[in-house]
């Protein structure tokens, strides 16, 4: 009778040499090497022609061991139904969908924009995809923005297709964002500030933009605010965001002034996300808001990013010195690339303190726009 291979344990994994694999019971094919000190996954199995792959699953203790099965399972049953020679580069979006990278917060909106902008490729198979169509694609895209979205968002997908034999090795490297792309530097003014304040409400997209204000968080950062994240302290409430929330994937503490709480209290709920999209889920669709509030408010040409920025302006306007500035904004060092390898301080008064000025300048907008 042969000798069954046990399932692998977090024991066996702390005990690997480097240059070790383990193969594990658990899940025929699935095997964990060490190499260095990193501990990685990978699956060995057969497509639909009969040739033998080895795919990257993940890193240890990253993906854990339910999680490497279930991805291992997940990748043996897309090349058993769709052989690499068949796939397209809709299927090398999908398959990407269920890694760990495909698990992000962020990946449902950059897949979105790579469908958009590189739509008429989807249908191409992905060993035929090539650099030059894919560049022109993107450079002749009507919206220079979302071209260079699904620029950024594509190439780590075709690096890890090209690991895998699904694309052309080196396939997407060299892809540039749109020549036109210019940072963009607007900030709302005090007028458009004033208007924008008297247009909002208190609920949704509306509330949701006062918070970006108040709190110079990031879009998604506010969308996915939660009452269970937020944590009241001798010092004031404090919301947590969780680092896989987060650009830089770093916790961070918000200190919430009193607009802030009062912007808060105003949902009615103590549970889920605090601002509600129209089902009753997480807010989207910000580019219909968009064209709303602009039309509500008298104000144009501007995007709700500039939200955070023109935040940072108040805070500077107000006598906040840079690196408070820089840790409101949850930037991940405050300070010089040096200084940053030994303070590693993330300053709570000066991020308190930065927050109430912001407060107050909003506060006086309020106060006027009531009396007047």
């Amino acid at each position: 009778m042969p000798k069954l291979t046990p399932p692998i344990t977090t024991k066996d994994l702390k005990l690997l040499e480097p240059g070790d694999e383990l193969s594990d019971g658990g899940c025929p094919g699935l095997r964990a090497r060490r190499s260095g000190s990193v501990v990685m996954w990978s699956v060995l199995l057969y497509d639909s022609q009969g040739k033998r792959r080895r795919l990257e699953v993940g890193e240890w203790p990253d993906v854990g061991i339910p999680k490497a099965r279930e991805l291992a399972r997940k990748l043996k049953e897309t090349s058993a139904s769709r052989p690499a020679a068949t796939m397209t580069l809709a299927d090398v979006i999908d398959a990407y969908a269920r890694t760990p990278a495909g698990t992000r917060p962020s990946w449902t909106e950059a897949s979105r924009q790579i469908r958009k902008v590189f739509a008429s490729h989807l249908r191409t198979r992905a060993g035929e995809l090539d650099e030059p169509s894919l560049q022109r694609t993107a450079d002749a895209y009507r919206a220079a923005l979302s071209a260079a979205a699904a620029v950024r968002a594509v190439k780590p997908v075709l690096k890890w297709a090209a690991k895998r034999g699904f694309v052309t090795p080196g396939l997407g490297r060299s892809l540039e964002q749109p020549q036109r792309i210019k940072r963009r530097e607007r900030t709302l003014t005090m007028e458009e500030l004033t208007k924008l304040l008297a247009a909002l409400t208190d609920h949704a997209h509306d509330g949701a933009a006062k918070a970006m204000l108040l709190t110079a968080c990031r879009r998604e950062e506010v969308a996915r605010m939660r009452f269970e994240d937020i944590v009241t302290t001798p010092a004031g409430d404090i919301w947590t965001i969780p680092a896989e929330v987060r650009k830089n994937r770093t916790e961070l503490e918000v200190p919430l002034c009193q607009l802030m709480q009062q912007l808060i209290g105003r949902q009615g709920r103590t549970s889920g996300y605090v601002f509600l999209g129209p089902k009753q889920g997480r807010l989207d669709n910000w580019s219909r808001w968009q064209v709303d509030i602009n039309t509500r408010s008298g104000t144009s040409g501007w995007h709700r990013h500039d939200l955070r920025r023109t935040a940072a302006t108040m805070m500077g306007d107000a006598g906040i010195p840079p690196h408070a500035v820089e840790v409101a904004l949850g930037h991940k060092d405050p300070h010089t690339q040096l200084a940053g390898v030994y303070n590693k301080s993330r300053y709570a008064a000066e991020h308190r303190q930065a927050l109430q000025a912001l407060n107050d300048v909003v506060s006086g907008i309020l106060t006027k726009l009531r009396t007047s």
